[in-house]
């Protein structure tokens, strides 16, 4: 192996272990605890269970098979996903630029926020993003059938990474081979087809859908696309590396016939994010497309200085939420700014990226405890601590859940007038009652309800 290569695969590796060396539990999000909580449901039946819409078979399948070895497996999994989409984002890279530092600086693009967040989740980010890396340099190979293959196993992972197979399809055509191409989208449609077949099976058509989300802000947004993905010292790196581009001969390249399936797939991912800008994660392909193509075609100085910036990105200013519940505690952040309704906390040396997982186990523990000194009959609305706290009470004999005590993630109206009918307390977690009512479209959590944590806000 030379030794470019060498150093490439210690940056990234060393920034794998160290995030799945910090992680605490299973992540963040409740997406993840539902995840793991459905893996166990799944197992304990021995049947095929969706953990959220539109169904994420692979992942939840391998999730099932290797619940017994969650502790092992789960992380080795989430960390081999991101390291094969580092190693075939690579491989692509070498075939255009020959540039070796820059092949080393290119390992700056897996050293982001947003790959933190995916290393730091029990979710399909990184397999999908692997595979579908993976699917990109085969098609690009003209190996037609592993790219089809590949397509569909991160479709299988993730749905909507099956629009990739259009710029893919273009790819192969445009490679003077158009039988190849038809083969590639029919294979890659079947094979979809029969991973996704379990699901069909069990829930029909319904499954192709997706829960209703309010669009976010357009601050939020913004933050989620730029520093949020980047990182504030990425995204000064990458804006030193875009103002270095030569623009001659980008313009030129872009202009090639043979390169309006990366116009496509760039569009694309864009398109993604922008669909439901909920998460970071959601931009990897776009970064990763974007970023290699501003490397590629920045002048050396500029380039050397941008993506060197990206190098030391995980050593100086992380920023996060501020929330003593769900974000990052005040106490631990350097700096706080205000950011909307919200606030900003940044670390400016070493941040721990982990830091705000490891508040919401805290917290958790902390909900479950005010839980275990109920004394009577009470329905606890719970919100996204819904799927946190059925891992807690699986994985934990203390502290318990009290008898005559059930705790739901969100109740519709029935729900809560039968439970007052049977003399039950209301309570809620913080801002519960609040969502509970976008979900549903009554307030009676709040008319008849009391906070689960007085001393809340």
């Amino acid at each position: 192996m030379k030794a470019y290569a060498r150093i490439y695969i210690y940056i990234v590796a060393v920034w794998i272990a160290l995030i799945l060396a910090l992680k605490p539990w299973y992540g963040v999000e409740e997406d993840s605890y539902t995840a793991a909580h459905t893996a166990y449901l799944a197992y304990e039946s021995d049947t095929y269970q969706l953990s959220r819409l539109p169904g994420h078979p692979i992942f939840e399948y391998a999730l099932r098979y290797t619940w017994s070895v969650r502790d092992i497996f789960w992380p080795f999994l989430i960390g081999i996903g991101l390291f094969v989409s580092a190693i075939f984002t690579k491989r692509v890279f070498e075939k255009y630029c020959d540039d070796k530092f820059k092949g080393i600086l290119l390992a700056g693009l897996f050293l982001t926020p947003a790959t933190a967040i995916a290393l730091g989740e029990t979710m399909e980010y990184t397999l999908a993003l692997g595979t579908l890396t993976m699917s990109w340099y085969y098609g690009d190979s003209k190996r037609w059938f592993l790219a089809a293959l590949l397509l569909a196993i991160s479709a299988g992972l993730r749905l909507p990474n099956l629009v990739f197979g259009l710029p893919l399809f273009f790819m192969i055509w445009l490679g003077r081979d158009w039988k190849q191409a038809v083969a590639f989208a029919i294979s890659s449609f079947l094979l979809t087809g029969l991973f996704y077949y379990p699901v069909w099976n069990e829930y029909g058509l319904a499954f192709f859908d997706t829960y209703d989300l309010l669009y976010p802000p357009l601050l939020k947004v913004l933050y989620k696309g730029t520093v949020g993905t980047w990182g504030i010292l990425g995204s000064f790196g990458l804006l030193i590396a875009i103002a270095g581009l030569n623009i001659k001969n980008a313009i030129k390249w872009l202009r090639e016939p043979s390169q309006f399936p990366y116009a496509i797939a760039l569009a694309f991912s864009l398109g993604l994010f922008l669909f439901l800008p909920e998460k970071s994660v959601f931009l990897l392909p776009f970064t990763i497309l974007l970023g290699a193509t501003v490397l590629r075609f920045s002048k050396k100085a500029f380039a050397y200085i941008g993506f060197g910036l990206m190098l030391i990105n995980p050593l100086f200013l992380g920023t996060d939420l501020v929330d003593d519940l769900r974000g990052i505690p005040e106490s631990r952040a350097d700096v706080v700014v205000s950011a909307g309704s919200q606030q900003m906390g940044i670390q400016l040396f070493l941040p721990n990226p982990q830091l705000k997982a490891e508040n919401k186990v805290e917290t958790t523990l902390f909900l479950a405890s005010e839980i275990g000194q109920i004394q009577e009959p009470t329905l606890v609305i719970t919100g996204w601590w819904f799927p946190f706290l059925q891992m807690h009470y699986l994985e934990n004999e203390n502290p318990k859940l009290p008898e005559g005590v059930e705790f739901v993630y969100y109740a519709d109206a029935e729900t809560i007038q039968k439970a007052i009918s049977e003399g039950k307390s209301i309570l809620f977690t913080p801002e519960a009652e609040v969502y509970n009512e976008q979900r549903y479209g009554h307030d009676l959590v709040s008319r008849y309800g009391n906070p689960l944590l007085k001393a809340y806000p």
